[in-house]
This record gives C-alpha cells, structure tokens and sequence, in this order.
C-alpha cells in the first residue's frame, strides 16, 4: 500500500513538472531559431500555443493513461447522473465569482485583469482559434494538471481542494503579474479552481472537471464575442 502511494505521489510530481517545465519554456524553441514571437500575428501564436497544450496533454495522457481510460469508460456509461448532480456547481462557481469581482472592484474601483485582457485581445484578432484553445486543449490541460496530477499529490481531500484551487489561480495571475491589485484576483481565479477540484474530489472521475471548466470558459468566450462583434 505505502508502495503504491509513493508511486502515485511520484507520477503525480513528474505529470506536474512536466507540465511546468514545458508551460516554463514553451518559447524556447523560439528562441533557438531566432523568431521573434512578438512580430507573430495573433492566430500564429494561438497555434503555436495549441501545438504547445497538446505535447502537454500527450505527455501527462501517457503517465495517467490506464487512468484516463477508466475514466473515460466510467464517464460514458454514467454521463447522464453525473450532469444532474454536477452541473450545479457551476451555477456555485457563478455566484461565488461575482461576489469576489464585486468586493475587487470596490477595493480597486477596476475588475480587469492582465490575463483577461490577454485573452480578449487574442479573441479579438483570432476568435475562432482563441475559441478552440479556451474550450478545448485548455481546459484538458489544466484538468490534467490541477488536478489529475495534484490528486496524486494531495490524498487529504481538503488540502488537496486548496493546493489545487491556489495554484490554478497562481498560475494565471502571477506569470502577468504588474501590480499589487492584481494578487486581489488570485481569490477570483482559485474559485474555479476548487469548484473543478471538489467535482473530481467527489466523482473521482476527471472528465466531471473538464466538462464543466468547457463550459464555463465557453460560454463565458461566447459571451464577450457576442458583445464585441454583435
């Protein structure tokens, strides 16, 4: 038993860190042949960043695939009951998120983020390939990571939820990180976070996460594309 969790503690570390390095050093190969990412057009990088999640996904896949396939063999057979006793969440996550952005934007008197703005100019310029990206190779990535990987890590459910949840946030705050204001929604980018960690917490089944962390970086897309170009 104690030879199994050590096991499962080691995959989990070195899905993470594989994670980190590649989401580290995604540029590197750039850089080796001298191309200058900032004189890329938009749905250049998108790509680019696409070809990156997806060597990402291909390697964490590889580590936890009997997993996976279990997983996804489970999520098949019992989709309809996990939609009814987690889709709600979401609605959790909804409230939660708009009471933290209100309380930010009363402290700050501004609810944007640089990670916000990132992503509105890239859906901008390219919105069907910022699309594809936020509702498809993001979000499996980030499930594969946050939490697959961590579950590995943390076998206390409840700091497995916060590890999870924080550094998810971390992870999209900190890299544009400009000034004090914007550690406020390291709060903002944890909800979803643990709302995705205590779904696959409680279904021990990966693709409850996915599903919702799709749909809420979908529909959410949807609607600033709705508004901007409409």
């Amino acid at each position: 038993m104690k030879e199994n969790t050590e096991k499962n503690i080691i995959k989990g570390c070195f899905a993470f860190l594989a994670y980190y390095l590649i989401y580290s050093f995604a540029d590197l190969p750039l850089v080796l042949f001298k191309i200058d990412k900032t004189k890329l057009t938009y749905s250049t990088v998108l790509i680019y960043n696409i070809f990156i999640d997806i060597i990402s996904i291909l390697i964490i896949y590889f580590i936890f695939r009997k997993e996976i396939k279990k997983m996804w063999n489970d999520f098949l057979e019992n989709k309809d009951e996990y939609f009814k006793k987690y889709f709600k969440y979401w609605f959790l996550l909804l409230g939660l998120l708009m009471l933290s952005n209100v309380i930010i934007y009363f402290i700050t008197g501004d609810m944007s983020t640089a990670n916000q703005e990132s992503i509105n100019k890239f859906t901008d310029h390219s919105p069907e390939l910022m699309f594809l990206l936020a509702t498809t190779c993001g979000p499996i990535l980030e499930e594969f990571a946050f939490r697959l990987s961590f579950r590995q890590i943390f076998k206390d459910d409840i700091l497995f939820i916060l590890a999870s949840g924080i550094m998810f946030g971390a992870f999209h705050v900190i890299p544009l990180y400009s000034n004090w204001t914007d550690l406020l929604h390291l709060v903002s980018y944890s909800i979803p976070g643990f709302i995705f960690a205590y779904v696959f917490k409680d279904s021990k089944n990966i693709f409850n996460s996915i599903g919702l962390h799709i749909f809420h970086n979908g529909l959410t897309l949807s609607l600033y594309i709705l508004t901007k170009f409409l």
